[in-house]
């Protein structure tokens, strides 16, 4: 795996794009504001739904940096 960061500002409003799947992909294209992503897998755990693990360490570092913005990390 490797980490890739991306800047891309939305001036205004948020652009998504059209979903090219392919034969037999069924995915649901869910946006969600980061701050609020790790509450939206918790609730999808709470479903049955399992996280991607890719996805679940994107809002665990996240949510490190932010006790860390905090001070609240020793």
């Amino acid at each position: 795996m490797k980490l890739v960061t991306v800047d891309v500002p939305f001036p205004g409003k948020l652009e998504t794009y059209e979903q090219k799947l392919d034969a037999g992909e069924f995915i649901v294209k869910r946006v969600v504001e980061i701050a609020k992503l790790a509450d939206e897998f918790k609730e999808y755990e709470k479903k049955g739904y399992v996280v991607d693990a890719k996805l679940a360490h994107l809002v665990a570092g996240w949510e490190l940096a932010q006790k860390l913005a905090k001070g609240q990390v020793e």
